[in-house]
């Protein structure tokens, strides 16, 4: 298949990984915020108890991290793993 390179689907059709890949990190990132747009209003009027709180707040402190290390792959083109990020994520 010879693909035009000005035509603009041209750059997913040469490598669908990307696009693969891309629709991936929209989705991960949509549902994210989508979940916790449907959760948080549940918590009104109500008061989480301290060691709920705490693990709440070092999850929120994992997915800070994570959302960092992402935004900054998606600035710089380096997928840099640092120590720290590294304990927080899932080990494979």
């Amino acid at each position: 298949m010879d693909l035009d390179c000005t035509n603009s689907v041209a750059p997913v059709v040469k490598h669908p990984d990307h696009a693969l890949q891309f629709l991936d990190l929209f989705t991960a990132c949509h549902s994210f915020a989508a979940d916790v747009d449907r959760v948080v209003p549940r918590l009104r009027d109500r008061r989480v108890p301290e060691d709920q709180r705490a693990v709440i707040h070092s999850h929120i402190a994992r997915t800070r991290a994570v959302l960092d290390a992402l935004e900054t792959a998606m600035d710089t083109g380096e997928i840099d793993v640092g120590e720290e990020l590294a304990l927080t994520l899932p080990s494979k």
